[in-house]
């Protein structure tokens, strides 16, 4: 009975014979297997392994929640610190040493400045500095998007009132 529903099953992937060969493998396996039995587990090793997956399980378990509460204190990190600058731009420090910005070196007083090349590179560190202090001093201007958006909406308007879009005719 069994050996009949193995071989129909079997039909259904495979061709006649190889399923009646296969079947025959499989009662092959099953007469083996009954002749010669395992010996049975000792209850004690199987305490063991299921002890060893355990404490395998939990020490994976602390370390994904080691290493989420890392990330979450990482995120959190970057964000206080991204709101400090933020915030710190805008805001006047009084303290005793000035404010240094990067200024270009003067060329002109070094005994090699009469080489051509020089200039270039002295007009390249004056446009750094430049950009430098400016960058300093316009730093996190709002932006008025509300006024940006109203813009582009009249736009848009303006543009599909004075066409057929609407009517599946380009203009």
């Amino acid at each position: 009975m069994k050996r009949k529903k193995l071989e129909q099953l079997l039909r259904q992937f495979m061709d006649d014979n190889r399923a009646r060969q296969a079947a025959d493998d499989f009662a092959e396996a099953d007469r083996l297997f009954d002749a010669s039995p395992a010996p049975a587990v000792r209850q004690e090793a199987v305490s063991a392994i299921q002890e060893k997956i355990r404490r395998e399980a939990e020490h994976r378990r602390r370390r994904t929640a080691v290493m989420w509460r890392g990330c979450a204190a990482a995120v959190i990190a970057a964000l206080l610190a991204g709101l400090y600058i933020l915030y710190s731009a805008n805001r006047v420090t009084n303290s005793p040493t000035p404010r240094l910005f990067a200024t270009a070196v003067d060329w002109n007083q070094c005994l090699y400045a009469k080489d051509s090349s020089l200039s270039q590179i002295e007009k390249d560190l004056q446009d750094v500095a430049e950009s430098m202090q400016n960058l300093s001093i316009d730093a996190f201007k709002p932006v008025n998007t509300l006024s940006l958006d109203m813009m582009e909406l009249d736009e848009i308007e303006s543009q599909t009132q004075n066409t057929k879009f609407w009517k599946g005719q380009m203009r």
